[in-house]
């Protein structure tokens, strides 16, 4: 973790402190005898991003921006859905999230209820929760450097779990308090891992787009579980639900502990630039598309086995790249003779595909080049474009013809 991540780390932690000395704090609205306080925490985030659309941009070190807002987030989702690694950090993330949120979901229930306190409680245990988040940002790098970051993940979520149990029982504020540093702690941790997991699985240019990804999997986890435990709070008690969410979120560890973290650390994502730019005598406007991209492989018997494995995670690196309707074809009629084919969506994303495939995806090509008798034969075809549709008018109905025309039209009577 570097340092200005540490920092903001803090500074958000030494915020969530604050409700503890000011838990009076907020907006008062005098109503006669009444006297409404109206205190809470508002969280937001604001990302912004300019970026030049012409075909001679480029990719490296920042974000290529091609076609319009729906095409880039189905860039995002496509890669997201075709990269291993940023799959198994959303999973993870699903598997806590929904359940770790209990706590802070039920915190001002258990400052109300099983305390007996008011806001002044609730700013209190805030401000334990980030006491805790700062020494979790603290101990972070001491423990992944000693068990590594899965084993890290599954510790905070142990340690969610303890956190969630002593809020279920908590009826004073020493055991409250103690489960508020427990869980500010292992908050951070759990979630600082996942974070930097999906940002080392992600290239530059697509990096905003699939952290945007992992964040709405994280607040929209979170939405979803506060929801459910605050109806199962409603319906069996507080002490229920803590000790529920503690007992799926342990459970969720082993359910999910395949699927591995901070994996795409030893991936080298930077561009390979080995493609070519694209050669043709009339080239078309960067809007046309789709293009239909078509690779033809010949490949000797005895290597058929392999290249067919290769080529299933080249479909994924395909995908990545963002390309869609991806087929292999074998041809009945000659021997070792395959055809790939897949769609880009518009000239301009297959100039910048060109920019977006990574020095691993050129190892996979060239250990698939090595089982090829000849290199492939790439073709670029473009979808035509649409012609005006001419209203069709019979031939008595052209301008100027004011003479009876024959008619092609059979006439009454007639066989047609």
């Amino acid at each position: 973790m570097n340092l200005r991540t540490r920092i903001l780390i803090m500074a958000g932690a030494a915020a969530s402190i604050i409700p503890m000395f000011q838990a009076f704090a907020g907006i008062d609205i005098a109503a006669g005898d009444w006297t409404v306080d109206l205190a809470g925490n508002v969280n937001g985030f604001y990302v912004g991003s300019r970026c030049d659309t012409s075909a001679n941009n480029t990719v490296i070190g920042g974000l290529a921006c091609v076609g319009d807002n729906s095409s880039a987030v189905r860039n995002g989702l496509r890669y997201a859905a075709n990269s291993d690694d940023l799959r198994a950090t959303l999973i993870r993330a699903i598997a806590f999230f929904p359940f770790g949120t209990a706590f802070w979901a039920l915190l001002p229930l258990v400052a109300r209820t099983q305390i007996g306190g008011g806001p002044q409680s609730y700013g209190i245990l805030l401000g334990a929760i980030g006491l805790g988040a700062i020494g979790g940002s603290f101990a972070l790098n001491w423990v992944k450097a000693r068990i590594g970051p899965d084993e890290a993940a599954a510790v905070g979520t142990a340690a969610t779990a303890i956190a969630l149990v002593l809020f279920g029982v908590a009826h004073n504020f020493p055991t409250a308090i103690c489960a508020g540093l427990i869980a500010g702690a292992a908050w951070t941790v759990v979630l600082s891992i996942l974070y930097v997991s999906a940002q080392v699985a992600l290239p530059d240019w697509v990096r905003a787009r699939g952290l945007a990804i992992f964040l709405t999997i994280v607040f929209g986890a979170s939405t979803i579980g506060s929801l459910g435990w605050g109806e199962i709070a409603s319906l069996k008690g507080l002490t229920f639900a803590h000790f529920v969410a503690a007992v799926a979120i342990v459970v969720a560890v082993p359910l999910t502990w395949r699927f591995k973290l901070q994996t795409g650390a030893s991936v080298d994502l930077t561009p390979a630039m080995h493609w070519r730019a694209p050669a043709g005598t009339r080239p078309p406007e960067n809007n046309r598309g789709p293009v239909l991209v078509t690779l033809e492989y010949f490949v000797a018997p005895e290597n058929r086995a392999d290249f067919l494995t290769a080529v299933e995670e080249l479909r994924h690196e395909r995908g990545r790249d963002g390309a869609f309707g991806w087929g292999m074809f074998e041809d009945t009629a000659s021997e070792g003779r395959y055809v790939e084919n897949f769609l880009i969506e518009s000239w301009l994303e297959l100039l910048h595909a060109r920019e977006r495939v990574t020095n691993a995806d050129l190892m996979l090509e060239q250990g698939i080049y090595h089982l090829l008798k000849t290199p492939p034969k790439v073709a670029l075809l473009v979808a035509t474009e649409r012609g005006h549709r001419f209203r069709r008018t019979r031939p008595s109905e052209q301008p100027g013809d004011e003479t009876d025309a024959p008619s092609s039209a059979p006439a009454r009577g007639e066989a047609s």
